[in-house]
């Protein structure tokens, strides 16, 4: 249905208008605004198709109302109506773009007539831009494959296209399913992942089950970071689709690599999912390749979960220990003897980060390992020693203060800018671990619930002030007021506006009582 827009500063006037469009039979949605400053307000957060509006109104005419709105939503289309037949406006109007001038008081036909016109008009821009971009869409997605695939065929003609298209992305994401996943669902996937993305992003589907996200902001313009995002995706589709996702991340704004060489990375970074079976999301190429290379230097693989151990990531720390055991599988050039030396060494590091453990009972737990006939059951060991210590590291009361750290920290500095990396740092943890154990402790992710402590704050200020909203929205940490007033909507069910006039009216009320 579509959306028109009745400005006038007499209620009269907005009545008597909203009287004959229901007369009439129009089918629309009928918003009411008493005066231009309130109509731009809604026109910049709300979709509005027509704009109807008187001229001559106080605080914001409505030319000036027509210029600001154009500058915002260029292909709105817009009648006025007016007591004055002058040239002037009506000089006014054309330069504007102004569909239909009315005069009152106003004609039923010709209202009728007017009105029935700029539907139309609406209705067959929608569809050639609906056909546009269905034709757009098309040809980018056949760029973006050349691009991916065929980078050294792309003709001077595609590599002009796809500067057209704008194609600089900063980061990209593989999507992978164990089965043919997208022969599987009935459901618009785009769609339903955009729901946890805080971002706009292009999609690409590549295959019966893989897929590819191209984005083109930064974790600064979102405040959030990438590797949080592919969290909340992976927890989304498995938690409630059940099925196993894999997540390659690329490197982010390396403005000098080409698609094909973004998207080759991620391939690379994907086959790694065949033997760390505990690891669903991959970022981190350049330390894969060196852990999974047979010529690397095992000290400096050993100094690498090392640092993982001292932070206590056991996603990663199981990830290296996946990758290690890999390098030493099948691998008849390696005595027995050394193999076990170096998860000895390891293990030893595990131990004494973890346990308070004398250096005789470590001895019995390496003696242990040197007992181990084979490398599965060498494997076994440190994985049920991890399970063991990160059990209990759960339950760990630092754990809980940790994370209580963070929640006071977020509560005292909300209105700056926060996101898992800067918070990370507060507590010496790294933002995976203190990713996945804020979210196992409090139920949440991070980002949510600084979401959760901004809008608090917000709605003290809408309520309890008359602070302008572009006020409270910076006083909040936001930056961008449509983004705010979405964020508000989406969690109090009112825009701050509405959200205000409500709380107004429920006092008054009130006050009757």
């Amino acid at each position: 249905m579509l959306t028109i827009l009745i400005v006038d500063d007499e209620r009269e006037e907005l009545e008597g208008i909203s009287f004959l469009i229901d007369k009439l039979g129009f089918q629309l949605n009928k918003v009411f605004a008493n005066n231009g400053n309130q109509a731009l307000e809604y026109l910049v957060r709300n979709k509005v198709d027509i704009l109807f509006t008187d001229i001559r109104m106080p605080m914001m005419d409505g030319l000036e109302l027509i210029k600001l709105a154009k500058k915002e939503k260029p292909d709105l289309k817009i009648i006025i109506y007016s007591g004055y037949a002058d040239f002037a406006y009506a000089q006014s109007a054309i330069n504007l773009e102004v569909l239909e001038y009315i005069l009152k008081p106003i004609r039923v036909e010709e209202f009728e007539k007017a009105l029935k016109r700029v539907m139309e008009k609406v209705r067959h821009d929608e569809s050639e831009h609906e056909l546009y971009s269905k034709t757009a869409r098309y040809a980018q997605n056949h760029l973006l494959y050349k691009a991916l695939n065929y980078s050294d065929s792309l003709s001077e003609v595609d590599t002009k296209l796809l500067e057209n298209f704008d194609i600089c992305y900063t980061k990209l994401f593989l999507l992978e399913f164990d089965q043919s996943f997208f022969d599987i669902i009935s459901f618009p996937f785009e769609d339903w992942i955009g729901e946890v993305i805080p971002c706009a992003f292009d999609y690409l589907n590549l295959n019966v089950s893989q897929c590819l996200l191209l984005f083109k902001c930064s974790e600064q313009d979102i405040q959030k970071s990438f590797y949080e995002i592919a969290v909340d995706l992976h927890n989304k589709i498995e938690g409630a689709l059940g099925y196993t996702c894999y997540i390659a991340l690329s490197s982010e704004g390396n403005e000098s690599s080409s698609l094909a060489e973004k998207f080759a990375q991620l391939e690379r970074l994907m086959e790694y999912r065949f033997f760390a079976s505990y690891t669903r999301i991959f970022e981190e190429e350049d330390l894969l390749e060196e852990m999974n290379t047979p010529s690397s230097s095992d000290t400096l693989i050993l100094d690498k979960i090392k640092k993982e151990v001292s932070v206590k990531d056991f996603n990663k720390i199981n990830m290296y220990i996946d990758l290690l055991f890999q390098k030493y599988q099948n691998k008849t050039n390696y005595s027995q003897l050394y193999v076990k030396f170096v998860f000895s060494t390891l293990y030893h590091t595990i131990i004494t980060e973890f346990d308070e453990c004398s250096e005789s009972e470590i001895n019995l737990y390496i003696d242990k390992l040197y007992r181990c006939t084979d490398l599965l059951e060498l494997k076994s060991i440190l994985q049920n020693t991890l399970q063991e210590f990160e059990k209990r590291e759960e339950s760990n009361d630092d754990v809980w203060h940790d994370i209580d750290l963070v929640k006071k920290y977020v509560e005292k500095h909300f209105q700056e800018d926060l996101n898992l990396y800067s918070l990370a740092e507060k507590v010496y943890l790294s933002p995976s671990y203190l990713c996945a154990r804020f979210k196992r402790i409090t139920g949440f992710g991070i980002n949510k619930y600084i979401k959760n402590v901004r809008m608090e704050r917000a709605e003290q200020l809408v309520v309890n002030t008359n602070m302008k909203i572009i006020d409270i929205c910076e006083q909040v940490g936001y930056h961008n007021l449509s983004y705010f007033c979405q964020s508000y909507k989406e969690h109090f069910g009112k825009t701050p506006e509405k959200y205000r006039q409500h709380n107004v009216k429920e006092y008054r009320i009130a006050g009757k009582k």
